[in-house]
């Protein structure tokens, strides 16, 4: 009898731990399906999750075009702000030269009247 009951025992000890590891490994793989179709995954939850090599390629690729979109944004937003800068720099250096030479002309006139007197 105590035979018996200790197979039963092992029977459903064995039963148990089956059930616990199949619900483990629906449990990664369903965690897994969702950081596979999630648009924001870092790298490292898919690594934390055991995700295929495929998955954290796709990740990988994904993280690489967004970088390239804001690359353009950024580089678009930096030309556009040289421009205007240099556009304003280049009005101000004609201000500044036509100044000068309105100031050279009046020194000219003032030299040229010390000398008179």
């Amino acid at each position: 009898r105590i035979l018996a009951d200790m197979a039963r025992w092992d029977a459903a000890a064995s039963a148990a731990a089956t059930a616990a590891a199949s619900q483990d490994e629906l449990h990664a793989k369903n965690e897994q399906d969702q950081l596979a179709n999630s648009s924001n995954v870092s790298a490292l939850q898919l690594i934390s999750s055991r995700a295929s090599p495929e998955d954290l390629v796709g990740v990988l690729e994904q993280g690489l075009a967004e970088l390239r979109r804001e690359e353009s944004s950024t580089m678009a937003s930096l030309k556009e702000n040289f421009d205007r800068q240099y556009s304003s720099g280049k009005e101000r250096s004609a201000e500044l030269l036509n100044e000068q030479g309105r100031l050279n002309n009046t020194r000219e006139q003032v030299m040229f009247q010390q000398q008179q007197l």
